[in-house]
């Protein structure tokens, strides 16, 4: 049986990387105002920066949810919470760091999930316009 790529919950996911790439784009807007532009050339390469920055900056958290999901912070996190379960005695994180690191690292790995992959199609959706917002501005 072929298993569907575009599940409801990967529908809402890509739907929200878009809204974060138009909250990081409206933050972007406060800096360079495409809007007071006095040329067209010179909106279109505002929009280029605006949307290459916004592609940029979520490849970038795709690319840390990649490293995480790979392991890369686990012994970050194992420390931390060993330091907050010495700290702050807490059930759940002495029973999380009780063990080794060798042993949450064993948890870890049965408690990881699939790499998330919907950040890529907002992140290349914005850099396509931004590519298509730079052609325009240099053939002007």
């Amino acid at each position: 049986m072929i298993k569907k790529f575009f599940t409801k919950r990967r529908i809402v996911l890509i739907i929200f990387y878009f809204v974060l790439g138009v909250v990081i784009s409206a933050f972007c807007l406060f800096a360079k105002n495409p809007f007071t532009a006095s040329s067209t050339k010179e909106a279109l390469q505002y929009w280029s920066d605006i949307t290459i920055v916004t592609a940029v900056l979520e490849y970038g958290l795709v690319g840390l949810s990649y490293c995480s999901h790979q392991g890369a912070f686990d012994g970050l996190s194992y420390s931390l919470k060993y330091i907050l379960a010495k700290i702050f005695p807490m059930p759940r994180l002495d029973e999380e760091v009780s063990g080794t690191y060798a042993d949450y690292k064993e948890i870890r790995k049965s408690k990881r999930k699939p790499i998330p992959i919907e950040g890529l199609f907002s992140a290349t959706v914005f850099l396509i316009i931004a590519i298509v917002c730079y052609i325009l501005y240099t053939t002007m």
